[in-house]
């Protein structure tokens, strides 16, 4: 997880999209974004077209790209207030036990 600071967020379909900075091991900041499920699909979860904005800090996991840097499909967000936003109701983690 890394704390990162809100660029950008999009509220759109076919998906909701996330900009951020985040600080890489030397202090540098590098942009990234991230892609969550459609509104529709996210409203149920909790999230709204005002749940994120400019300058907010927040902590994000995300599956990054296999194939671009600073890319990925979000996880979990943790906002500054502890409110956490998922992208999934699962709570497995994908255990192949659960198949």
């Amino acid at each position: 997880m890394k704390q990162a600071t809100v660029t950008r967020f999009l509220w759109a379909n076919p998906h909701t999209m996330l900009m951020f900075d985040a600080k890489d091991d030397k202090g540098n900041i590098s942009h990234w974004a991230g892609e969550a499920g459609s509104p529709a699909a996210v409203r149920s979860l909790g999230w709204n077209k005002n749940s994120l904005h400019p300058g907010d800090v927040i902590t994000v996991q995300l599956y990054p790209s296999k194939f671009e840097r600073r890319v990925g499909r979000l996880d979990k967000i943790v906002l500054a207030d502890g409110t956490t936003l998922k992208d999934s109701p699962r709570s497995d983690l994908g255990v192949l036990s659960r198949y």
